[in-house]
């Protein structure tokens, strides 16, 4: 678990709109991972276990060929999924949760 940090809470709202309670509760289900340049984080043929939330940086995808060649299929770079998942109150919308806070199936 995240403890909440003003700063998280102003990165979140440069999204979109975020109330401080609703930060606390998605930080209770996070965790800040640092990831190195040129570290695998799931490989191809893995399912992965984990959403991973770009916050800066990009995330190449990509795939090696018989012949050794690595050959670039996705750049990934930060986006904002967010507000996608949330209503004009800033609750997580009814069709994505069952219990307003964890997400359901249809949001992954």
């Amino acid at each position: 678990m995240i403890e909440y940090n003003e700063a998280i809470h102003k990165y979140l709202n440069s999204l979109n709109t975020i109330s401080k309670k609703n930060v606390e509760l998605l930080l209770r289900q996070s965790k800040i991972i640092h990831i190195k340049a040129n570290t695998a984080i799931v490989d191809f043929e893995d399912k992965p276990e984990y959403i991973y939330m770009l916050i800066k940086g990009v995330v190449r995808s990509f795939i090696l060929l018989e012949s050794g060649k690595e050959v670039t299929k996705t750049l990934f770079t930060p986006i904002d999924l967010f507000s996608s998942f949330i209503d004009s109150e800033g609750k997580l919308k009814d069709e994505f949760t069952e219990d307003g806070l964890h997400l359901n199936g249809k949001a992954y």
